[in-house]
């Protein structure tokens, strides 16, 4: 699977708002220096962990 195939694949899989996922992911791949096309496992694995991170603290408080 490309990492173009797997990021649509996420983007798909969250059932969330596609403009504002995909903009957020991309925002964490930025941040590690990545691209779309270098998506792989491992480091899909690091930006999800870096989204949950970013957005539990407001669900833990609501």
């Amino acid at each position: 699977m490309s990492g173009v195939d797997l990021f649509n694949a996420v983007v798909d899989a969250t059932g969330l708002e596609t403009n504002k996922i995909e903009q957020e992911l991309l925002d964490l791949l930025e941040q590690k220096n990545l691209n779309v096309e270098e998506l792989n496992l491992n480091n899909l694995r690091e930006i999800m962990a870096d989204y949950l991170l970013r957005h539990l603290p407001m669900s833990c408080d609501s």
